[in-house]
């Protein structure tokens, strides 16, 4: 069964600046690293240290506000296992229930 939810705005607008903030720093990490793959001492260096705290730190952030979405609209309403994904473009949560 699919079923599909129309979240406020909000949220979804902020799940979708975590999703975008998370992925910026990730490429600039990953990019970080193979720019400097032939120096391993850049990785103990503050730069680094800096851009690779601020990730993960976003990365908890956009974990929680899925996990929250996922309580608020799923786990409150359903008991059997549900594949979620969210449309930005729509702030439309489509669910497939098993």
């Amino acid at each position: 069964m699919i079923e599909k939810i129309k979240i406020p705005e909000d949220e979804v607008l902020n799940i979708e600046r975590l999703n975008f903030e998370y992925m910026t720093l990730k490429d600039n990490v990953c990019f970080l690293i193979d720019s400097h793959r032939n120096d391993v001492s850049f990785l103990e260096s503050e730069i680094f240290k800096e851009y690779f705290k601020k990730e993960v730190e976003v990365f908890k952030k956009y974990e929680l506000s899925k996990k929250e979405l996922e309580k608020k609209y799923i786990l409150s309403k359903y008991d059997q296992q549900v594949t979620w994904s969210l449309d930005f473009s729509t702030d439309t949560l489509t669910l497939v229930i098993d």
